[in-house]
């Protein structure tokens, strides 16, 4: 059950970056700083992981194949922790401090990327859950409800 949740998470977390970038001054401006070809992957854990990849191509998001070779890869220690992570239970930024991902490159671009990813969780979660998973409420520039409408079109 995990698995399916986690796929879907994943899904919607990917949407989200496609869908706020270009909405979202902070997100577009952390995509542009971002290398033209630069390719992200995200996997859930160490073994038989779930894998979100995509790349960035002219300012926009496009998805890759698993197993594309990524300039940085984010690695959860397992699928707990990922699933804490992507539920809301703990912030991305939190996971990071207590170590429950590895990350594989430039760690001044995942740095980044680490607050393209937060940005998105404030879009995507509600305010009960944001406040206690990210340091500061994000503010939106669009509402929750037309994200996810975008999300799923």
């Amino acid at each position: 059950m995990k698995n399916l949740i986690m796929k879907i998470l994943l899904h919607f977390l990917y949407r989200g970056i496609k869908v706020l970038n270009g909405r979202d001054s902070e997100i577009t401006k952390e995509i542009s700083r971002l290398p033209n070809g630069y390719t992200i992957s995200i996997l859930t854990d160490l073994h038989k992981s779930i894998e979100l990849c995509f790349k960035i191509v002219d300012n926009k998001i496009k998805k890759c194949k698993k197993g594309t070779k990524s300039d940085l890869q984010i690695v959860f220690k397992n699928k707990d922790l990922s699933f804490k992570t992507f539920t809301g239970k703990i912030g991305i930024s939190n996971s990071y401090a207590m170590h429950y991902f590895q990350m594989f490159g430039n760690i001044y671009i995942a740095m980044g990327v680490t607050r393209i990813l937060e940005r998105v969780e404030g879009y995507l979660f509600p305010k009960c859950i944001t406040n206690k998973c990210l340091k500061s409420p994000v503010q939106r520039e669009i509402s929750m409800f037309k994200t996810y409408i975008l999300c799923i079109l």
